[in-house]
């Protein structure tokens, strides 16, 4: 597990060197353990262990954990899911990852995963607590977040695990005034922390900070009450193109490790502010011819 550092981009790639571990492996490894069903496994408590039904689950965690994750198998497993035992028998983390590949029209299918996958734990085998602990966390660089003033930052800098990044979320931002009082958390403070930390993760999987983003589609689905005077956490999975177009970013939200809630970003990301203007311009023009027809 890596601390992200957020003074540069290069620091969150996760094109790291694979070297020649493989994928497959009939004990537990790594921070988390893939196990299909029908295994007759039994995991302890020094593995984060996922249980999945199929390849397509697999190949799904693979690209989001990458060689944090390996997946175990016996001999009940090679003889109920031979497919996957073919697959992955013998084979390396570059060679697998290589071959995989996101679709970028699957957040829902994301979205239940992320529910699959746990907090990865420390060397100490303690559940890592994204800083919670620490009164004085650092907010992230206001620029992953598209932030003017730094007081409207609601994330942390993020921990990295594979593909997928850890934030805490604070409470806090003179951009709402709340005119009530609450005991828990509002939903329009949760929901912004989580696009802040949905934004970053963009900028942290490679997104230049030059690029322009369109939000098409936004989700989110309260489950609990968020409690104001605890701290939570953000976990999110970006599934981003390096060269611009269609991205999502699946989120979840994490309080004493309970699952307080999920949803996804979906949109498009433009490499340029030129390439942003022109679709603009495009649909402010359409707009208006529409308008005028109608009219």
């Amino acid at each position: 597990m890596n601390i992200v550092s957020a003074q540069s981009v290069q620091c969150a790639q996760v094109d790291s060197e694979l070297g020649n571990k493989f994928v497959f492996s009939e004990q537990e490894s790594s921070q988390y353990s893939i196990v299909l069903s029908g295994s007759s496994f039994v995991g302890n408590i020094d593995s984060c262990i996922i249980p999945v039904k199929n390849r397509r689950e697999i190949e799904l965690l693979l690209l989001i954990l990458r060689d944090e994750a390996t997946v175990i198998m016996d001999e009940v497993v090679r003889d109920q899911h031979p497919d996957v035992w073919e697959w992955l028998y013998g084979r390396t983390y570059s060679e697998v990852l290589n071959e995989l590949k996101w679709t970028y029209r699957e957040e829902e299918e994301v979205s239940a995963i992320i529910e699959k996958i746990p907090l990865p734990k420390n060397d100490d085998d303690h559940r890592v607590k994204i800083h919670n602990d620490d009164p004085q966390t650092e907010r992230i660089n206001k620029e992953y977040v598209h932030k003017v003033n730094n007081e409207n930052v609601l994330v942390s800098k993020p921990y990295q695990c594979g593909n997928t990044y850890y934030f805490r979320g604070f409470t806090q931002s003179p951009e709402f005034n709340i005119d009530h009082i609450s005991d828990h958390l509002e939903g329009i403070i949760i929901f912004e922390a989580a696009r802040q930390a949905g934004i970053a993760a963009t900028h942290l999987s490679g997104a230049p900070f030059s690029s322009r983003i369109v939000l098409l589609k936004s989700i989110i689905l309260y489950k609990r009450f968020v409690e104001i005077h605890e701290s939570y956490s953000i976990h999110t999975i970006p599934v981003v193109r390096q060269r611009g177009g269609c991205f999502y970013v699946v989120f979840s939200i994490v309080q004493n490790g309970v699952i307080c809630a999920t949803g996804f970003l979906s949109g498009l990301q433009y490499r340029t502010n030129e390439s942003y203007q022109k679709h603009r311009f495009s649909k402010q023009t359409n707009t208006t011819a529409e308008q005028s027809v109608s009219a």
